[in-house]
């Protein structure tokens, strides 16, 4: 299990992108003035990504969660497989929530 704690993501495209990356702990972040706060791909929908207290600034929450928009592989291999050795799968889009959004920025400092 990997975690992502204590970190500041401001004024960029995309301020967290987890790839391929499963049962990933992402606690007490502050999301600033990003393009897309963060977005991530799964590669199991069994062990999940973890989102948990995170600062996203002035957004809108749907029933008091933040929404995190990605993917997750599927475990339905494509049909058509270009090369014989290499199995591919479908990805399909996937939501992760953060159920707990600070309301307030963490006095985290920028490192």
């Amino acid at each position: 299990m990997l975690a992502t704690e204590e970190n500041h993501f401001e004024n960029n495209e995309i301020g967290l992108r987890l790839n391929e990356a499963s049962d990933t702990v992402v606690n007490q972040n502050n999301f600033i003035n990003n393009r897309m706060h963060a977005t991530f791909r799964e590669t199991s929908l069994l062990h999940g990504n973890s989102w948990d207290g995170n600062y996203w600034g002035v957004l809108f929450y749907l029933f008091g969660c933040k929404f995190i928009f990605g993917a997750v592989q599927t475990q339905i291999p494509k049909i058509l497989q270009f090369v014989p050795d290499i199995t591919v799968y479908y990805w399909i889009p996937w939501v992760n929530f953060d159920r707990n959004p600070a309301q307030e920025p963490y006095d985290i400092g920028v490192r």
